[in-house]
């Protein structure tokens, strides 16, 4: 044993440093080849028992002292949680679209527990963590095995599921999936059921859901009834309580329930929606009082006066409303029969190839109301423009078009007249045009004179010295001195990502002089930086009012309202 080996030394092991134990126990092992065979076999083995347990306590040493292992418990836990990967939608499906549709997923819920047995083997600690936070084992999917489900079903303990079901008619895996939630015994949190239709529907959403949190339905559009939207079910026997969150694709029905907890509601479809669905989507959303999130992408008919039948649905807290249809009237006959707060992020998606509106189409609902800011989004095959204030904005998207910037410019002669009259004060403008394709600032004079109490502008993407002098210049008149075009204008700023030259820094700093305009800061973030030899050579000959800031490597973006801010998948940050 360990205590015989350690006494052939000649010092007490106590007065030992690691270094002579184990050159004692190699000494010890050379002694055992004089041995005859017998005695030799017995104190080899002697000797490997003492020599494992040392190698035991070694190695747990060793991994004590790794950087990970000295973090407390709970920082490791939360770094286990991020090794899971969520749940696709489909089983053989990535994420992305599906057939053009949003793919809205919630983050933080639905994961794949089988990602976390590898962590739970590599060493005992690291087991002991994972198994002391049952938070960890909590999504369960119809997919699994019996015997990993049971597992896993263990390891959470009493800690609220996230179930995910393929809906699955028949397999047994899905079966006993359904059992557990009709038994109730488990509180469960969130239930996504994929490929959910009128049958499964009924029968899977009738458990008992006093803790139920978020429910998504998914359905393929293709196995699904064009008549699907008469069918209007109670969900779990009318009890929600905590249902906060309702996210509904393709399922072509709307809940009979009253929904006073839920704060978010996503909903999208790709079949058209009638005279009856339009009314019965209405209702539905007079069910739920207390939204906060509304989230519709849905094809409407091109046929006016689908809505002449519907009930105003009042939603009194919401703050924010995301909406994509067929085309923009069917937007202005949705708002037009929704009695909403004024002070809101409203965002429409507009469907490929359509011009963006007026600004008179919204300015009834009060949105516009306080807004000073202006931003302009071109690339290669899109247009966003977005006016926002303090509390609220709006954002107008368009894709697949053909010309961006020349669809930009035919917004802008439009809108010429109408900033005056729907009391619209903008004093700063952002133009970013970041791909190059649609950034050639065409319509930066039309912009800039239909804009007159300008005091900052923000021009993102391949600017050029040209775009400094349309800012900075005066206008054209007759007679008397020219005014400038932007006179109240305190503040000029340059970004781009192409290599920014010595000679481009001081075409502006002699075109800020030139022009006499009383600007107070000019300020330009650039990509690449010119050489340290260039600046310290040529860099003091810029103006005193040209600021370079050359650290700036990220396009900066226009400030927008808190609730414009979140950036998630299904509401991108502004």
């Amino acid at each position: 044993m360990l205590s015989s080996v350690l006494c052939m030394g000649r010092r007490p092991p106590q007065t030992m440093s690691t270094l002579e134990l184990a050159r004692l126990l190699h000494s010890q092992l050379n002694k055992t080849r004089k041995l005859n065979e017998s005695l030799r076999v017995e104190e080899l083995r002697s000797l490997e028992q003492v020599l494992s347990e040392a190698l035991i306590l070694s190695r747990a040493a060793l991994n004590a002292c790794t950087r990970i292992n000295q973090l407390p418990p709970e920082i490791l836990g939360i770094i286990f949680g991020h090794v899971r990967r969520h749940v696709p939608i489909e089983s053989n499906d990535s994420y992305g679209t599906r057939g053009g549709r949003p793919r809205w997923i919630t983050p933080g819920l639905f994961y794949k527990t089988t990602d976390l047995l590898p962590i739970s083997h590599v060493c005992a600690r690291w087991r002991a963590v994972a198994l002391s936070f049952p938070s960890l084992w909590t999504s369960i999917h119809d997919t699994h095995f019996p015997k990993l489900r049971a597992l896993f079903l263990e390891r959470a303990k009493q800690a609220p599921l996230q179930v995910t079901m393929y809906g699955l008619c028949g397999n047994p895996r899905s079966d006993a999936v359904e059992t557990i939630l009709q038994e109730g015994t488990r509180p469960v949190r969130a239930v996504r059921i994929v490929n959910c239709g009128s049958a499964t529907s009924d029968a899977c959403l009738q458990f008992p859901a006093a803790h139920l949190e978020t429910l998504e339905l998914w359905a393929p559009v293709s196995n699904l009834p064009a008549n699907l939207w008469s069918f209007s079910p109670t969900l779990f026997r009318g009890e929600t309580p905590r249902l906060r969150t309702l996210t509904m694709d393709s399922v072509g029905w709307f809940p009979a329930n009253q929904l006073p907890s839920l704060t978010c509601l996503r909903l999208a479809d790709s079949r058209l929606l009638s005279e009856y669905s339009v009314t019965s989507l209405l209702a539905f959303l007079s069910r739920c009082p207390g939204l906060q999130d509304l989230f519709i992408s849905l094809a409407h008919m091109n046929t006016p006066g689908l809505h002449r039948n519907a009930r105003v649905a009042a939603l009194p807290h919401l703050r924010r409303l995301s909406i994509r249809l067929s085309n923009y009237l069917a937007v202005q006959e949705f708002l037009a029969h929704l009695d909403i707060p004024d002070d809101l992020a409203l965002r429409i998606h507009l469907f490929p190839m359509q011009m963006i509106p007026r600004l008179d189409t919204v300015v009834h609902m009060g949105i516009l109301s306080g807004c000073t800011r202006l931003c302009i989004d071109l690339s290669h095959k899109s247009l966003a423009v977005t006016v926002a204030g303090t509390t609220r904005g709006v954002r107008v998207e368009s894709a697949a078009l053909e010309d961006p910037a020349d669809a930009c410019q035919s917004w802008i002669r439009a809108t010429r007249n109408q900033w005056e009259k729907c009391d619209v004060r903008i004093d700063e403008l952002w133009i970013r045009a970041l791909d190059g394709g649609a950034g050639d600032f065409i319509m930066l004079d039309d912009i800039l004179g239909v804009l007159p109490h300008l005091t900052a502008v923000h021009l993102c993407g391949s600017w050029s010295p040209m775009d400094v002098q349309t800012v900075l210049g005066k206008t054209r008149s007759r007679g008397e001195a020219p005014p400038f075009r932007c006179s109240n204008l305190e503040a000029l700023s340059l970004w781009q990502e192409q290599e920014l030259t010595i000679d481009t820094l001081e075409d502006v700093s002699d075109i800020v002089s030139r022009s006499g305009h009383p600007v107070g800061k000019v300020i330009i973030g650039r990509g690449v930086v010119p050489s340290a030899a260039e600046m310290s050579r040529r860099g003091p000959s810029l103006v005193g009012a040209l600021k370079v800031e050359a650290d700036q490597w990220r396009c900066p973006s226009m400030q927008v309202p808190p609730a414009c801010r979140v950036g998630d998948r299904y509401w991108p940050s502004w």
